[in-house]
C-alpha cells in the first residue's frame, strides 16, 4: 500500500508541476507581449529625448502647455467615427455569408478590440470576433476570416498611398525615406528570399496533407477541428468577392482613411507652427507615421518621431514636430480608452434591452 501511495504521489506531484511549468510559460508568454512594445516605445522616446538639449526639451514642454486642446477634442471626435465606419463595413463582410450584426454590436466589438490590442498585441483581433459570437451567433472562425481580409485590404490600400505619397511631393521627402527606411530594407531583400523558400516549403506542406496524409488523419476529431476552423476563416476571406454591395464598401473604406486623415490633421491646427502647413505635409507625415504603429504595438514612441522627422522636411523644429505627435497619437489613444471603456459597459445592457425588444415583438405578432 505504502509504494501505491507513493506512486500516486509522484504522479500528482509530476501532473501538478507539468500544470504549474504550462501556466508559468502563459504568463510569461502574455507579459512578454505586453513588455515587449513597451519597451521597444520606451527605447524610441529615449532615443529621441537624448539628442535633445535642455532648450528644446523645454521647447518641447512649452509645445504641449500653449497647444489649442479644443482641435484635439474634433480629432477625438473624428476618429471615433472612423472606428464607427469600419465597424459599419465590417457587416458587408458578413453579409455574403448569411449574418447582419446590428451596427452597435459591429461598432462596439470593434472599439473593444482595439482596446484590447492597446494591452496585448493581436488579443484585439480575437477578442472582437468572440464578442461577436457571444452576441450576434457568428462563428469565431467566419468572423476572423473578415478581419484578416480587412486587414489585406487596409495594408494594399497604405502602401499605394504611401509610394503616392513619396511620387507626389518633394525629392526631400524621398531623401528622407530612403535614409530612414529603404536603405536598411534593401539590404534585408536576402529575407525576402527566405520567405519565398518558406511559402514554397508551406505549399509544398500542404500539398501533401490534401492529397496523400488527409485521410489518413482526418479520423482524429482534433484535426477534424482545426480543418473546420480554417475552412470558417476561407470563407470569411473569400466575402470580399461576394460583397452583395460593393459600391458601399468601396465608399467606407474610403471614409474610413478619410476621417483618419481628418483625425490626424486638425491636430496641426493645435500649435501655431504647424497649423500654417497645407494639408500634404499632414498626408506625408501620417503616411510615415502609420509605420510606427505597424512596426510598434499602439505606435507608443515612435508615431511622434516619425511625425517630428518628416514636419522636419516641412521646416518645423523637431521639438515642436515630437510634441504635435505625441498630441495626435494621444487623441487617437484616448478616444479608443474612452469609448472602448464605455463600450465594455453598454454592451451587455444593449444588448438585453434589444433581446427584450424582440421577444416583446414576438409576443405582438403572436
Amino acid at each position: 500500500m505504502n509504494t501505491v501511495s507513493q506512486w500516486f504521489s509522484l504522479e500528482y506531484d509530476i501532473l501538478n508541476t507539468n500544470i504549474s511549468s504550462a501556466i508559468v510559460k502563459k504568463k510569461l508568454k502574455v507579459t512578454l507581449q505586453i513588455l515587449f512594445p513597451l519597451a521597444l516605445g520606451m527605447f524610441f522616446i529615449w532615443f529621441f529625448v537624448q539628442r535633445l538639449s535642455d532648450e528644446e526639451i523645454n521647447e518641447v514642454w512649452n509645445a504641449f502647455k500653449r497647444a489649442d486642446y479644443l482641435w484635439l477634442i474634433v480629432a477625438f471626435f473624428i476618429g471615433i467615427a472612423s472606428h464607427w465606419m469600419r465597424a459599419v463595413r465590417s457587416i458587408l463582410l458578413l453579409e455574403p455569408m448569411g449574418y447582419r450584426p446590428s451596427k452597435m454590436n459591429a461598432f462596439f466589438a470593434t472599439i473593444i478590440g482595439y482596446l484590447a490590442n492597446l494591452a496585448v498585441p493581436r488579443l484585439g483581433e480575437v477578442l472582437r470576433c468572440s464578442t461577436l459570437a457571444q452576441y450576434e451567433k457568428i462563428p469565431v472562425s467566419k468572423s476572423l476570416g473578415t478581419v484578416i481580409t480587412e486587414r489585406v485590404i487596409d495594408m494594399a490600400i497604405y502602401l499605394l498611398f504611401f509610394l503616392l505619397v513619396l511620387i507626389t511631393f518633394s525629392a526631400k521627402l524621398y531623401e528622407y525615406a530612403e535614409t530612414t527606411f529603404l536603405s536598411s530594407f534593401l539590404q534585408k531583400v536576402s529575407l525576402l528570399r527566405l520567405a519565398g523558400m518558406a511559402a514554397a516549403a508551406a505549399v509544398v506542406l500542404i500539398l501533401l496533407y490534401v492529397f496523400v496524409l488527409r485521410k489518413r488523419i482526418l479520423k482524429y476529431a482534433i484535426v477534424q477541428k482545426v480543418e473546420n476552423f480554417v475552412k470558417g476563416i476561407w470563407t470569411g476571406l473569400k466575402s470580399v468577392v461576394q460583397v452583395k454591395r460593393p459600391v458601399a464598401f468601396i465608399v467606407e473604406t474610403l471614409s474610413i482613411w478619410i476621417f483618419y486623415y481628418a483625425g490626424f490633421y486638425v491636430c496641426f491646427f493645435s500649435l501655431p507652427e504647424t497649423a500654417v502647413l497645407t494639408p500634404d505635409s499632414g498626408l506625408a507625415a501620417m503616411a510615415f507615421a502609420t509605420i510606427g504603429t505597424i512596426v510598434v504595438q499602439g505606435g507608443i514612441g515612435v508615431f511622434p518621431l516619425l511625425v517630428a522627422g518628416t514636419l522636419a522636411v516641412y521646416g518645423v523644429a523637431e521639438p515642436v514636430g515630437y510634441a504635435l505627435g505625441w498630441l495626435a497619437w494621444g487623441a487617437q489613444q484616448v478616444a479608443i480608452l474612452v469609448v472602448g471603456t464605455i463600450a465594455i459597459i453598454c454592451l451587455p445592457y444593449y444588448n438585453r434591452k434589444r433581446d427584450g425588444k424582440n421577444r416583446n415583438h414576438q409576443v405582438e405578432n403572436s
